[in-house]
């Protein structure tokens, strides 16, 4: 049981982005704004459908020595399908010196901060959170509709999610309230959309020098 539901929260968080990767750099794909808040929701409905078994599946998995192993084989197959969706745009050198260095930035904060496996998972669920937020909103913005610092509005949302989330753990037996949560979800969300200005700002710099040869 406990296989199962961690296996259908790695498809729901990295099929469903996955499916919605192919819209264009530029100009918008018909209701495509509206798949990615859709996502999004099924993502957050994802993350909070754990809450109540979460605790136990954690105590099962560490009873057995595999949370370790579960959590990192989940953010490695996160991994594999960013940079296999990546990997199908043909980057050049500076976009991979970029990635690289988003690589070892994540890989520094997992490594250095001694995150536990729980701990660690919030990097991966509020980061994308924040991601589908941010491609939502620069979607509306692409669609000539006012939507002021896509980027800014991403974060909050990400933000305000996770103290939802936190709030309704004092719901929830043998959960509490735990404001280290909600700063590991800032992080999460925070590092996420750094991440995309830092790839945005190493692709645009690609095409500028091809239009200037």
């Amino acid at each position: 049981m406990a296989g199962l539901m961690i296996s259908l929260l790695v498809v729901v968080m990295i099929g469903v982005p996955w499916l919605l990767a192919d819209g264009p750099v530029s100009g918008t794909r018909p209701n495509r704004e509206a798949q990615l808040w859709f996502a999004l929701g099924l993502v957050q409905m994802a993350i909070w459908s754990t809450l109540g078994p979460a605790q136990v599946l954690a105590t099962a998995l560490r009873t057995r020595g595999l949370l370790g192993p579960v959590s990192t084989t989940g953010l490695v197959l996160a991994g594999v399908a960013g940079v296999l969706l990546w990997t199908r745009r043909r980057p050049e050198l500076l976009e991979i010196v970029a990635a690289v260095t988003i690589l070892a930035a994540y890989l520094m904060v997992l490594v250095r901060t001694g995150l536990s496996p729980e701990e660690r998972t919030h990097l991966f669920e509020y980061g994308l959170v924040a991601l589908l937020a941010y491609e939502a909103l620069t979607e509306r913005l692409r669609a000539g509709r006012r939507t002021p610092r896509p980027w800014a509005l991403a974060l909050l949302l990400a933000v305000a999610l996770g103290i939802l989330d936190e709030a309704l753990q004092m719901l929830v037996p043998n959960r509490a309230f735990d404001p280290r949560d909600i700063l590991f979800n800032s992080i999460a969300a925070t590092m996420a959309l750094t991440s995309v200005s830092v790839m945005g700002t190493a692709r645009r710099l690609v095409r500028d020098r091809r239009l200037s040869r």
